[in-house]
């Protein structure tokens, strides 16, 4: 794998953590407008608030994924060509 692939699978990893990030954020704001339902202090505002946080981080990190494939849709390809010249000497002995 060459090195614009690795710069490149990496910025589409980012993308997606990024993107993905959004639901720690979303899940405070519901939890501050909806306490009684988002919160964790009982099993069913944890469920809620990590389903609402699961649900967010996907539809966030998708987003943001697509946004990096439309601006770098493939990596580069290098392609390196060599030239090979082979010579022929003339080895005459001089008296």
């Amino acid at each position: 794998m060459n090195n614009n692939t690795k710069i490149w699978l990496h910025g589409l990893g980012a993308a997606l953590i990024g993107g993905g990030a959004t639901s720690v954020v979303s899940a405070f704001g519901a939890s501050m407008i909806d306490s009684a339902k988002f919160n964790l202090q009982t099993a069913h505002g944890v469920a809620s608030t990590f389903g609402l946080m699961g649900i967010t981080f996907l539809c966030g990190g998708i987003l943001n994924t697509m946004f990096y494939l439309k601006q770098s849709p493939l990596p580069v390809v290098q392609v390196s060509v060599t030239k090979t010249e082979t010579t022929q000497t003339d080895l005459t002995l001089v008296r």
